[in-house]
């Protein structure tokens, strides 16, 4: 696969999915595809609170960048 973020953009602009239907799709080709322990991780504060980090960073990295191109 060339690009995994492209490709599932892609895929989901091709079926007309909303965003919470994007996301449920996902979570569950992730949880379908879980050992017991993985499935466990995800249901862990831990892994909240890591995902919720990643966000603010994701977020922080957007605004730079259109400060940068500004």
């Amino acid at each position: 696969m060339r690009n995994s973020y492209r490709e599932i953009k892609r895929v989901a602009a091709l079926r007309g999915l909303d965003q919470e239907t994007l996301i449920h799709a996902l979570m569950a080709t992730i949880y379908g595809n879980c050992c017991n322990e993985c499935t466990a991780q995800l249901h862990s504060e831990a892994f909240l609170r890591a995902f919720d980090r990643m966000i603010q960073a994701m977020i922080l990295c957007g605004e730079m960048s259109k400060r940068k191109s500004a």
